[in-house]
This record gives C-alpha cells, sequence and structure tokens, in this order.
C-alpha cells in the first residue's frame, strides 16, 4: 500500500541517504540530463523494508507527494501537487468530449515522461477511462 509504505521512504531518506533529495535522478528523463546512472528508490526503499527480494524483482511504491520529497524537497512536493492538481481539474471541468481525450493523453505522456506509477495516477487514468467522450 503506497500510504503505508510512505513512512518507509521518509525513513530511508533519512537513515539512507542522511536526510539528502536525489535531484531528481530517480526520474528517467532527469538522469539522463545529468548524465549519472538511474537512482532505482523503488528497489532501494524495498531493500530497506523487507531485505533483498528473490531475483532483485522487488519495488516499494509510494504516494506521489513522498516520491517528490525525496526527488526535489519540498519545493518538488509543491510542484507535484499543483501539476496534479491542474491536470486533474483540467479533465474533470472540461465541457468537450474532444478535451477530456487530449487532457487525459496529456496526462498519460506526463506519468511517462516522469516514470511513476502511483496509485493517485492511476486512478485518474481510471477516471479518464470512464469519462462520457460524447
Amino acid at each position: 500500500m503506497p500510504y503505508i509504505t510512505a513512512y518507509d521512504w521518509l525513513e530511508f531518506q533519512r537513515i539512507v541517504l542522511d536526510g539528502h533529495i536525489t535531484n531528481g535522478r530517480s526520474i528517467s528523463l532527469v538522469h539522463l540530463l545529468y548524465g549519472e546512472p538511474k537512482v532505482p528508490l523503488e528497489k532501494m526503499v524495498y531493500v530497506f523494508e523487507y531485505g533483498a527480494s528473490p531475483g532483485g524483482q522487488g519495488a516499494s511504491n509510494t504516494v506521489f507527494f513522498v516520491d517528490a520529497k525525496l526527488a526535489f524537497g519540498w519545493l518538488g512536493v509543491l510542484a507535484y501537487c499543483l501539476v496534479f492538481t491542474f491536470c486533474a481539474a483540467c479533465i474533470f471541468t472540461s465541457q468537450s468530449g474532444a478535451d477530456r481525450v487530449e487532457h487525459c493523453l496529456f496526462l498519460h505522456c506526463l506519468d511517462q515522461f516522469v516514470d511513476r506509477d502511483t496509485a493517485q495516477w492511476r486512478a485518474v487514468h481510471l477516471r479518464c477511462a470512464r469519462l462520457p467522450v460524447g
């Protein structure tokens, strides 16, 4: 559950990262811009929580604002929340079916851009799928 693991992510930042942020290096595009290896936070936190997983496939998900805090600090939390709220508001207040589809496609592209699969993004994706288009 992302809400349950949120505390573990914050503890991971406090204990393992010594309170430092990753400067977005856990995000595909950002780590490429830095020219450094990607920081696999989901896998690292899983090992912190449960130990090594068989085959190394374990990953610990969290809520988007905790992920933002580890990536960019409190400013990242504010930015993520504003973007998420703006996208959701655009989708849910659109009068035109075409606009809804456009906003949902934008959200999907944004989701792929930040390389995140959180419960909040999935909920908005599901909501988009149920919106009437006509």
